[in-house]
């Protein structure tokens, strides 16, 4: 079906974000902007599921993915609150587990899982029963850190030290070299600072409006819709300044943070 408007409805919003998650598309700005593209643009049709998954073979290669260790990672934290997730995530480090990139995920999945599968309480108590039967009996193993003997953390302390030992003489040697001027060479190096402080200061104020608009713009580019759908939206947003293909920032602004509001009070009035 043809679309009847540019502007994404709150159900193409719901059906979208169901299907990323169903086909692991990692949910972002970027493949938001292919979708988008491809829907509205080169097609002109509805986010509707047959659409989209009509569309996927099209899409495929310019989408970023969840490998199947993160797909499954999110698969278990989406059974868990947030506060759950942070004390998984948080005891895995604190008993020695590896808690790096894909090791990380791999021990979350291993704990989390044995835990919701025994429908069990996510406490310190209930954890370490985890581990204890995981390593008795699981069929996926946990990764741990390796542990450094008391000598090999010395030396690995000695190397520490000895890499920051470049960036203190540096830190020194330019105190030293300052110290060192004579009264009359360090007032006017004082008095340099001071021109260049001043030649800076006017190059600020002649050019403030267009410091004002670059804040504007600022403000504007970093302001965040409540879905990465309406993200690209807005960043096709702009309001010009009259007779004349310049962009008014101010305006802009006030324009993409009047459609966040609306947005919001759609889903709000959706809510009731």
């Amino acid at each position: 079906m043809a679309r009847a408007s540019q502007e994404i409805t709150r159900q193409e919003l719901a059906v979208y974000d169901a299907w990323v998650k169903e086909n692991n598309i990692q949910n972002t700005d970027a493949n938001a902007l292919v979708i988008a593209t491809y829907m509205l643009d080169t097609w002109g049709v509805e986010f509707t599921r047959a659409n989209l998954d009509l569309a996927l073979p099209q899409l495929r290669a310019s989408l970023t993915f969840y490998t199947p260790l993160e797909a499954e990672y999110l698969k278990i934290s989406r059974r868990m609150t947030p506060e759950q997730v942070q004390t998984v995530s948080t005891f895995i480090s604190r008993r020695g587990l590896k808690d790096d990139g894909d090791n990380q995920l791999q021990n979350f999945i291993t704990v989390a899982s044995w835990i919701l599968d025994k429908s069990q309480p996510i406490t310190t108590d209930s954890l370490d029963r985890a581990i204890g039967n995981i390593i008795n009996g699981s069929r996926r193993p946990l990764l741990w850190k390796t542990r450094l003997q008391d000598s090999e953390k010395a030396a690995q302390a000695q190397r520490e030290a000895a890499s920051q030992q470049p960036a203190r003489q540096d830190q020194r040697a330019e105190a030293t070299g300052e110290n060192s001027l004579a009264p009359h060479l360090r007032e006017h190096r004082r008095q340099m600072h001071a021109a260049l402080a001043e030649a800076e200061a006017r190059k600020i104020a002649e050019n403030s409006r267009k410091i004002d608009q670059q804040a504007w713009k600022a403000r504007a580019e970093s302001l965040v819709a409540d879905s990465h759908l309406d993200n690209i939206q807005i960043k096709k947003l702009f309001v010009f300044v009259e007779h004349t293909t310049d962009i008014d920032w101010v305006a802009t602004h006030r324009a993409r943070l009047n459609f966040i509001e609306r947005r919001r009070n759609q889903k709000g009035l959706a809510g009731r």
